[in-house]
């Protein structure tokens, strides 16, 4: 047995060399983007700590987000696998790609009208029991921000284009944004309050799309025409699998704004401690699900394609369990580390120690969710790669049920930790969920 296992680490599967590779890769070009983010959150807290300002910026960016964030989610998990198939026949490809290119602009121009349309009212619900300038403010700052709604439709776009090549550089184009943020935030003289948060936000967006578009135009396939029209043969299958994967993010990504809205309630300053607690987790989540998701997705595609459904799912599985391991021990560490790393990252400024001392208990609530998070990312893939949509709608209904029950009980009992041990709670059963279904490996099994 122990032979066995020798030979297996000593000569591991080509598909794990593959994932691994394309992992470090990512992993480094994403950790230096994420210095870049917690550099933009740093700026934020000295300049604004936890006022009515990094509030009303935090709705006002939830608001203006959600939908082309939730759009970018199902772009990345569903056209991957689709644009892996393709790319390998050059008839199948030019006319998709073409229209796919039209297709994105369109979307993307439809969501920056419906954002500066709905954004500021959304915002101002979300913030309805804050004070009356925060309210204000927000609704400005929702309006002012709708544009980076087409500029992240876009992005996520050309990322998803780099993704199904395994051509991993465009990580580090998130760090674009928060530079430029960071920028404005830290130069007072440059634009006054809240108007530098704003100019930073979309001149950022605005540069990471150029940038994504140069990386795009040199490899192959080439970036290609933009055309309306659905004439290709692959749209048939895709409308389903898009409509599903919508309908499954929508409710995924409604923890958020729910998470707001309880919070909101708690009194002035509890939406920016929520906001900098996800922000501190979605350093380690994020990089996890960027890291590891996109290295996945292509290679369990691939096995799709070439008919390897049993070999796929065993390695889902096993980057399952590896994943779910790494971040218990994590979890463990940021647990020890809390107080010191938010006090490292945010404590300057008008973010004072009292604030920090906030932030600090509720972070460690929040890492409960880590690794049940960790141990999902890897079966996802293999649901998206699959083309078990439907499964994936069905899981997230029932976690997003379960969360609103716990942050019914949990909110007046325990405040914001009660949200932070719902969502965790919100993961669990949807890592269990994603585990039992793994068990079946046919192929299209949800659509």
């Amino acid at each position: 047995m122990i032979g066995s296992i020798r030979r297996r680490l000593s000569s591991p599967h080509s598909y794990h060399g593959r994932i691994a590779r394309g992992a470090l890769q990512i992993g480094l070009l994403t950790l230096l983007a994420k210095i870049f983010v917690a550099g933009r959150e740093i700026a934020i807290a000295w300049r604004f700590g936890v006022s009515g300002t990094a509030d009303a910026y935090a709705l006002a960016l939830t608001a203006t987000t959600w939908l082309p964030t939730m759009i970018a989610g199902v772009m990345a998990v569903v056209l991957v696998p689709r644009l892996v198939g393709v790319t390998r026949s050059a008839d199948r490809r030019t006319g998709f790609i073409a229209e796919l290119n039209g297709t994105v602009l369109a979307l993307g121009f439809a969501v920056a009208v419906l954002t500066w349309l709905a954004a500021p009212a959304a915002s101002m619900l979300l913030a309805s029991r804050n004070e009356p300038r925060t309210l204000e403010l927000t609704a400005w700052m929702s309006a002012q921000l709708a544009p980076i709604a087409l500029l992240i439709v876009v992005s996520a776009y050309l990322s998803t284009r780099l993704q199904a090549r395994e051509a991993y550089g465009f990580s580090v184009t998130e760090a674009v944004p928060a530079l430029v943020i960071a920028l404005f935030v830290i130069s007072p003289g440059l634009l006054p309050g809240p108007q530098s948060l704003i100019a930073g936000t979309v001149l950022g967006y605005l540069l990471q799309v150029l940038v994504l578009v140069a990386m795009v135009r040199k490899g192959d396939p080439p970036l290609g025409a933009s055309r309306l029209g659905h004439s290709s043969s692959e749209w048939s299958s895709l409308y389903n699998s898009i409509l599903l994967m919508m309908a499954g993010q929508v409710l995924i990504t409604a923890s958020i704004p729910i998470d707001q809205a309880f919070a909101a309630r708690i009194g002035e300053g509890a939406v920016a401690t929520i906001s900098y607690t996800n922000r501190i987790v979605t350093l380690f989540s994020g990089l996890g699900t960027i890291v590891v998701g996109r290295a996945l997705l292509p290679v369990l595609s691939g096995c799709v394609e070439d008919g390897n459904l049993e070999h796929g799912r065993r390695h889902a599985i096993q980057w399952s369990a590896l994943l779910f391991g790494v971040a218990t021990l994590g979890s463990a560490f940021l647990w020890i580390v809390a107080p010191d790393l938010v006090r490292v990252l945010l404590q300057r400024g008008a973010f004072d120690p009292e604030a920090s001392a906030e932030v600090s208990r509720v972070l460690r609530f929040a890492l409960f969710q880590l690794p049940p998070y960790f141990a999902g990312i890897a079966l996802v893939q293999w649901y998206a790669a699959t083309g078990r949509f439907r499964a994936i709608l069905m899981i997230n209904a029932c976690a997003l049920l379960l969360k609103i029950a716990l942050n019914m009980v949990l909110v007046p009992l325990l405040g914001l930790s009660g949200i932070m041990l719902a969502t965790a709670g919100m993961y669990v059963l949807t890592s269990v969920l994603l585990g039992v279904g793994a068990r079946r490996v046919r192929k299209g099994a949800g659509r």
